[in-house]
Order: structure tokens, then sequence, then C-alpha cells
């Protein structure tokens, strides 16, 4: 017989272990993230299904081991796979409204923002410095993000 309450434990546990499973690139957790569509149980067998913010996703294999790694971790006495999808697709939709503060407070600039100007002994009209035999000046600005304004300020 199938106990609904223990498989709702399940599932709670099996979410709160995958939450701790934190995407390298973004800093941001996989369930934040929107990445887990669902978490079944059955008979004591745990299967979830995720997916990854693009199919070219560079931690397209080591996300989904980190997931069933903390499943089972946190879930001993049970089996666990996971299934990537690509159906539904991921869009910044799916993730919690959060993560969109987190993203914004660690934006970097742009290379091509970073940059403001580049200044030397000769200026060339191509407009890529000095001569490379002396020194360069780059003067550079960083963005900082208001996280609670979400407005980004010039800081020397």
């Amino acid at each position: 017989m199938i106990d609904p309450i223990t498989d709702t434990m399940i599932v709670g546990q099996a979410l709160d272990a995958t939450s701790g499973v934190v995407d390298p690139e973004l800093g941001i957790d996989v369930v934040a993230l929107g990445l887990i569509y669902d978490i079944d149980v059955d008979h004591g067998h745990v299967t979830i299904t995720m997916t990854l913010t693009t199919p070219g996703c560079p931690v397209s294999e080591q996300l989904p081991a980190e997931v069933e790694a903390a499943v089972a971790a946190a879930l001993p006495e049970t089996s666990v796979d996971v299934h990537v999808v690509w159906d539904p697709p991921w869009t910044p939709d799916r993730m919690n409204a959060d993560p969109f503060s987190v993203l914004r407070a660690n934006a970097r600039p742009k290379p091509s923002e970073a940059v403001v100007g580049v200044r030397g002994r000769h200026d060339r009209p191509d407009g890529l410095g000095g001569h490379p035999d002396r020194a360069t000046e780059v003067s550079t600005r960083h963005l900082t993000n208001d996280a609670q304004t979400g407005s980004n300020h010039d800081q020397p």
C-alpha cells in the first residue's frame, strides 16, 4: 500500500536536498533556478525530472550527478534516478523572484563595458591605445548594483 504522507515527506526531503545543489556559473541553487520540474516517489524509488538552462550547458553532466548524489545522501533508504529533459525548455520565467536579485547583484560588466578608455603616449587612429613598447594606461569602471532598487551605479 502506498502511503501518501510518507511519499509527500520524501518529496519534501528530496526538494530540500536539491536546493543545496548550486549552479557554479550563476551561484544559484537548481530549485530557485526552476530547473527541477518534478519529483516522483514510487515504492521508495525517487525519480527527479529536471532540465538545464541550455542544451549546451557546460555543467550538463555535473549538475544532474550532483542532484542525484544530494538526494541519495538525504534519503539513503531510497534509490534515485535523475532524468534531464529539454521539453518544456527552461526560461528565466521559471526562476523564483529572489534569484533575479542575486543575478543583478552578481552581474559583472561585459568586457566592452568595463574598458572605458585606453590611453597611451602615442594614440593610434585605430583606437587600440599606445605604442606596444610603451606603457598604456587603461581606465575602467566597475558597475555596482543596488539589489533593492535594481539600478546600476558607476563606481571608480
